[in-house]
């Protein structure tokens, strides 16, 4: 009977499954179920109906539990009762009133002392574990849930097991302890994998893709909120979609792509309000308003976040609630009412510290710093500040840990401390170059894709234009079949005028044939000067994209620097004042090379860089640039070394593969740590030069192999010993070695170190 029972249950989720389209369908087959059993048998299948009313069907759920109760006190079937009290409690935590909760999954626990039903065990104290987080009693939620999580994993429920590690994972989310976090977070995402749930997956990639947003590594965030939104999507989960909708708007928004934002924003919208879940309509309007805030419509602004509260305090979010109360401080701090964004900014560092949100508390105290500034209240400021620079460092929260360098510089500046001001300002600045990179590739790709676009558009006009030429062509040549056939029926008639028109007409055909040529030559050549200016459309555009950050940033630096040192100068040590005139002279040295690097570049694209091919005995020229870098060499303790064949002489540029020989060796010392050696080799067959840079550095990943020559990811990574570089430097030289015939080639193995190749024809150059 019990067997029967099971398999039909199992019958029932194969078929309805768990997620919320077929939710309806599995209550309806338990309904029918239900009214043809009677005793334990009517107990255990209520039990099972119970599980699924969630939070919409939350009284469902309590009216149940109470009837299994009444049904098993009067069978005497106690595990009936633990049953009862685990859904009355369970649905009291989805009506927001954990007390009320905590009584009966605390009464199901002491029933389940006298038993030895593991799996009942595992869920009352997951249960009891989240009642305890809507007490934002974090800390012993969790000492619940490892006990639920030891159970789980000693009788092999591999689900619980995950969803017990989420809930662990949030609890460490919510105190701001992000790498524990993470930890708990990747168990639900393995776990979920391993039984391909779906849900699950989703949940999983989700919350890593926020943790990766707090450290500040966007791309990563990006790529994991993508493939969350496609298994929801699959699953057909509409409002954990609209969530990942607005993650991933926030992404864009953060890199500086305001349409893609707008637009995850606006779907978002759609779906939530087709939904009416209440969270995703909140969050949707709580992210619209910041998009409004930015753009400086601070009235959209403003009914946005009121739509956002009502829908907050509706399902008593309290988290939320203290966003808005950020958000609302922010609207009346960009419109310069300081005495007004005050009132808010206090109410949600109240609120968060309350519910012991370290996220929001650094938010909160970031923004009551900013505001005690403009209404010079410095030593409250001062305070505020210091209290978030320690919060956010412990977290690693790095957006949150740049904005209060900032302040702090901007505070101490105020206060006339130009020495307590600088160390803020470097690190304000250090920090923003690390989260860089991604932004720097966003932009690149925005200007490709509106390349594309015009040069699409370009294309478009040409073919339109040959058609009209063509229509206009087929027309002519219709008319004179149309006067042909006229003077053929008049030929006996007109014969001595046909004969002299044909003449005529014989002459205006060779006439219109010899324009016809002269008009396609016009053509070719106007499409090889259109594909030219293409061309340096193209070139200009990637020259400015990388030019807009890479020289900016260091003039950035070396103004900071010198403006302290001018407005200061007394105030420094020896020591001090070194280190700053140090920190000009690296920066201004970093972008001379870079200019240098990028003039060169531009040169040649542009075909403005001369080729000058000679004789040149590669082994001795080798010998004179590996010279060049012995110093280097011995202040990391790198051992530079050259294995030379004696018959080496080929055509080439010396200059330029003298660069390209320069790039490679500065590449390899620059990512080869102390101890560490580079071989410069190079040997010639009959009709190869092969040049070989070899290290035993910190090697690359398959991806950054596969995109290091691409101008789109173009990056300035630092070195072992954090040296800076351009970035440009492998760019340039491929292009070199290919205007030569030849190839430069990578072989990389991660952490053991890479091998550069440059492949010359011996034959070509010798010609």
């Amino acid at each position: 009977m019990y067997l029967r029972i099971g398999i039909l249950y199992f019958l029932i989720i194969a078929v309805t499954g768990i997620y919320p389209q077929n939710r309806n369908k599995a209550i309806d087959s338990l309904k029918a179920l239900l009214e043809a059993k009677s005793g334990i048998e009517k107990v255990d299948l209520m039990y099972e109906l119970g599980t699924y009313y969630l939070e919409p069907l939350a009284l469902e759920r309590i009216k149940v539990g109470n009837e299994i109760i009444r049904l098993s006190e009067k069978l005497k079937y106690k595990e009936g009762l633990i049953k009862g009290h685990i859904h009355t409690g369970r649905g009291y935590y989805y009506t927001y009133k954990p007390d009320s909760s905590l009584l009966f999954l605390q009464k199901a626990d002491d029933l389940l002392m006298r038993s030895n039903n593991q799996r009942l065990k595992a869920v009352t104290l997951g249960y009891i574990g989240d009642s305890q987080e809507r007490k934002l009693n974090f800390l012993l939620a969790n000492e619940y849930h490892h006990k639920s999580l030891e159970i789980s994993e000693s009788i092999k429920d591999t689900l619980s097991w995950g969803e017990t590690a989420n809930n662990i994972a949030l609890n460490h989310w919510r105190l701001g302890e992000y790498p524990e976090a993470e930890k708990y977070f990747r168990i639900y995402l393995d776990l979920s994998r391993k039984l391909r749930h779906l849900p699950g997956i989703a949940d999983a990639l989700n919350n890593l893709g926020v943790l990766k947003w707090n450290w500040g590594k966007y791309y990563d965030a990006l790529v994991m909120y993508m493939e969350a939104l496609k298994t929801r999507q699959q699953i057909q989960d509409t409002s954990n979609s609209v969530v990942t909708m607005n993650n991933i708007s926030l992404i864009y928004q953060k890199l500086g792509d305001s349409l893609k934002a707008y637009e995850y924003l606006t779907r978002s919208l759609k779906l939530a309000e087709k939904t009416q879940h209440k969270f995703s309509l909140a969050y949707t309007h709580e992210n619209l308003g910041n998009y409004y805030l930015l753009k400086g419509n601070y009235d959209k602004a403003y009914d946005h976040f009121t739509e956002a509260l009502n829908s907050y305090t509706d399902i008593n979010f309290r988290a939320g609630i203290t966003d808005i109360n950020n958000a609302l401080g922010n609207l009346y701090f960009s419109q310069e009412d300081y005495n007004k964004a005050l009132p808010y900014f206090r109410t949600a560092y109240e609120r968060s510290s309350l519910a012991k949100d370290k996220k929001a508390v650094i938010a909160s105290l970031n923004n009551l710093g900013k505001v005690f500034i403009h209404l010079k209240m410095y030593d409250d400021a001062e305070n505020s500040l210091t209290k978030a620079n320690l919060l956010a460092k412990e977290a690693g929260i790095i957006d949150y840990l740049k904005d209060t360098y900032k302040y702090l510089a901007e505070l101490y500046e105020l206060k006339g401390m130009t020495e307590r001001a600088y160390p803020y300002l470097k690190a304000f600045t250090e920090v923003n170059d690390s989260l860089f990179s991604i932004e720097t590739s966003t932009m690149i790709n925005q200007i490709k894709e509106q390349y594309d676009t015009e040069s699409k558009e370009r294309e478009n006009v040409l073919l339109r234009n040959k058609s009209v030429y063509q229509g206009s062509e087929l027309e002519v040549k219709n008319y004179v079949l149309i006067f042909s056939g006229f003077v053929f029926v008049f030929f006996i008639v007109l014969a001595i005028v046909l004969s002299a028109f044909y003449r005529g007409k014989k002459r205006a055909k060779e006439e219109v044939e010899r324009l016809n040529e002269n008009l396609k030559e016009a053509n070719i050549r106007l499409k090889e000067s259109e594909n030219e200016l293409m061309a340096l459309n193209k070139a200009k555009a990637k020259f400015f994209s990388i030019i807009a950050h890479d020289l900016k940033n260091p003039f950035h630096v070396m103004m900071g620097f010198s403006e302290i040192l001018y407005e200061g100068y007394e105030d420094f040590s020896d020591t001090e004042k070194r280190d700053m005139i140090k920190g000009i002279n690296e920066t201004s040295e970093n972008a001379q090379k870079l200019l240098s690097n990028l003039l060169e570049w531009a040169r040649f694209q542009t075909g403005k860089l001369v080729i000058k091919k000679e004789k040149t005995d590669i082994s001795a020229l080798i010998l004179k640039e590996a010279a060049s870098f012995t110093q280097t060499a011995k202040l990391k303790n790198v051992i530079l070394s050259h294995r030379l064949s004696p018959n080496s002489e080929i055509v080439v540029d010396r200059e330029m593969i003298s660069t390209v020989i320069r790039n490679l060796v500065a590449n390899a010392l620059k990512f080869t740590p102390e101890n560490g050696s580079v071989e410069i080799s190079a040997r010639c067959d009959n009709e190869w030069c092969y040049i070989s840079v070899r290290d035993t550095g910190i090697g690359m990943q398959e991806q950054t192999v596969k995109n290091l020559f691409s101008l789109g990811d173009v990056k300035s990574l630092p070195g072992t010993a954090g040296e800076k570089g351009t970035g440009l430097g492998l760019i340039l030289s491929r292009e070199f070695i290919e205007e030569h015939g030849g190839r430069l080639k990578v072989e990389s193995t991660y952490g053991a170190g890479s091998t550069f190749i440059i492949m010359l024809p011996l034959e070509r150059n010798q010609k």
